[in-house]
């Protein structure tokens, strides 16, 4: 089958796009592929398109439906222009699209839906298949993971930066609040913000840079440096290592317990909770 593919970007994580891409295989050749949204929804959409050639269709004009009017005159405009077209894909959790499936529906086109778990009913029903794209599995979120930060390490824009920070902000190589350096780069011309790279925050982007040594200070304070090229980190028993002071974690990743009154390892840390649940450890506790 050819397929077009229409996204609503603003409901739609860009984290989504290799799955999308993905299901669609199995279906056919994705001959048109467009993503609609407002600026500020667009830009993680746009650092993936090119692998794809998706085209982002851009929408100026404030409102909560704006860029859905766009995306629904251009799928109309689809179907009737390109008749070859055996098949259209909308990925969106949003209602409003209901009208524009039965529409490519009467022209007897096949319709692939995906969205998230908060799909509204009417749309999945409408489709003649649907997609969950919440439910992913433990495998492609760790290679998504993978991939993020292989992303964000081969970004010598981003990481140049944030070196450039930090030694200003440093005194005889110190370390420095990541609060400070994150308002910084949020000051920027082009307004930079974790999510822009696939993070939540930039404490969880931190964490995955490899130049980066972090550590938690008493008062929850996360502080980072630049590691030094000579030095070497030491193997880790799968004990945790547990300190009241920050003596012997002078160029280790910390985590602080307040509970505990403790310092620990983040390496062994994060092993240590993979191993009681079985899974990854998230790093909520770590957010904002």
């Amino acid at each position: 089958m050819k397929i077009a593919l229409l996204i609503d970007a603003d409901n739609t994580s860009y984290q989504h796009i290799d799955r999308i891409f993905d299901n669609l295989k199995e279906f056919g050749e994705v001959k048109i592929a467009k993503a609609f949204g407002r600026n500020n929804n667009l830009k993680s959409w746009e650092g993936n398109a090119g692998n794809y050639k998706l085209s982002i269709e851009r929408h100026q004009k404030e409102g909560k439906n704006s860029a859905d009017f766009s995306m629904t005159i251009a799928g109309v405009e689809i179907l009737t222009q390109y008749h070859h077209l055996d098949a259209f894909c909308i990925v969106s959790g949003d209602a409003d699209f209901v009208h524009l499936i039965a529409a490519i529906k009467d022209k007897q086109k096949y319709v692939i839906g995906m969205g998230g778990k908060n799909t509204a009913q009417r749309l999945k029903e409408q489709c003649d298949k649907f997609f969950d794209l919440s439910q992913s599995s433990l495998k492609s979120s760790k290679s998504q993971h993978k991939n993020t930060k292989k992303k964000l390490n081969e970004n010598t824009n981003l990481t140049n930066l944030i070196k450039k920070i930090i030694k200003e902000q440093s005194e005889d190589k110190q370390f420095v609040k990541l609060q400070i350096v994150g308002s910084i780069l949020g000051n920027q011309p082009n307004r930079l913000k974790s999510k822009d790279y696939g993070y939540k925050s930039w404490k969880e982007l931190f964490l995955d840079l490899n130049f980066i040594t972090m550590y938690v200070n008493g008062n929850n304070q996360v502080l980072v440096k630049i590691k030094e090229k000579n030095s070497s980190k030491k193997k880790t028993n799968k004990k945790l290592t547990q300190s009241s002071s920050l003596e012997n974690f002078e160029e280790e990743d910390c985590y602080y317990n307040p509970k505990q009154q403790a310092y620990y390892r983040l390496s062994e840390w994060s092993q240590f909770m993979s191993d009681i649940t079985g899974i990854q450890q998230n790093w909520d506790w770590y957010n904002d």
